[in-house]
């Protein structure tokens, strides 16, 4: 399953995920029967383990802030610095001798609903997403940043 957007500016997230989301919330809860080459009945259910997206896509299907924005990060509860850098600022998130505290699902739940309800952003949550929606699915694992795969691509993809 994928979705690519090519309307002007980003997408209403909400619009752009419901339908995906019902479709596999549906999916979860009536389980897909279907008949094998075999003859044989295979009952299947549809999990979604894994999203994968860039920096940029990624804040904005969790409802998060963006990379460099305060709580940017969107994996821990780090508030991040800015630094100068040239004739600006970027943000940046030392790790001082203890690591920030991850942040997590349950966190993430509470942080959306308590955003929607004062309608500012709580440690980098801005809102609750559709994606919610979906059971089973990890909110704080499933969009983590997958540095193997890139690794993966590169090497799939060198050409001697």
């Amino acid at each position: 399953m994928h979705g690519l957007w090519s309307g002007v500016g980003k997408p209403k997230m909400n619009c752009f995920l419901t339908p995906m989301v019902d479709e596999l919330v549906r999916l979860k809860q009536d389980v897909l029967t279907w008949t094998a080459p075999s003859g044989s009945v295979v009952k299947t259910v549809i999990n979604l383990d894994l999203i994968v997206a860039d920096s940029v896509a990624r804040p904005l299907l969790q409802n998060f802030k963006q990379f460099n924005g305060t709580y940017g990060w969107g994996f821990c509860m780090h508030k991040g610095s800015l630094v100068q850098k040239g004739v600006g600022y970027v943000r940046t998130y030392p790790v001082g001798n203890a690591p920030p505290q991850p942040l997590l699902h349950s966190q993430s739940l509470q942080f959306a609903a308590h955003a929607d309800e004062c309608g500012s952003p709580v440690f980098g949550v801005k809102g609750v997403t559709p994606l919610y929606q979906i059971p089973g699915l990890q909110y704080c694992h499933w969009l983590q940043p997958r540095i193997y795969a890139f690794g993966t691509t590169r090497c799939c993809t060198t050409v001697s």
